[in-house]
């Protein structure tokens, strides 16, 4: 009886403060990002992690958005993405700093954005006589 009693009480010790999430954890936006052309239809989005950042005991990660004909919006623990997207038109992005685990009410850094002009159109061929 004396075992089980040991083993009821050890399932109910809470966990150390230092392996919870702090849940007024101030997140800070990720800074330098760019946008850029990786290849034929591929984007490459670049950010570094903000070095004023308290890292503590949480696993940071990002949020991306890509903001284009189509819509993407994804999360990933690293600080850079390729992706093949449409480039004719240009399109924006945005990525802010997130917790990578917890629900919908986690903290989250506000948004940082970058846009990537639409290639330049040729102008076509000139007509004979001016205008």
């Amino acid at each position: 009886m004396a075992s089980m009693l040991l083993i009821l009480l050890g399932a109910t010790v809470p966990l150390p403060a230092d392996l919870l999430p702090d849940p007024k954890i101030s997140l800070l936006p990720p800074v330098n990002f760019t946008v850029g052309v990786a290849g034929l239809a591929q984007v490459l989005l670049r950010w570094e992690a903000n070095p004023a950042q308290e890292l503590g005991s949480a696993a940071l990660g990002y949020q991306v958005k890509i903001h284009a004909p189509e819509e993407v919006d994804y999360e990933t623990p690293k600080t850079q993405s390729r992706r093949a997207i449409t480039l004719h038109q240009g399109l924006s992005a945005s990525v802010r700093t997130i917790l990578l685990a917890g629900g919908p009410d986690r903290p989250a850094s506000p948004w940082v954005s970058a846009a990537l002009d639409a290639p330049p159109g040729e102008a076509g061929p000139e007509r004979p006589g001016g205008s």
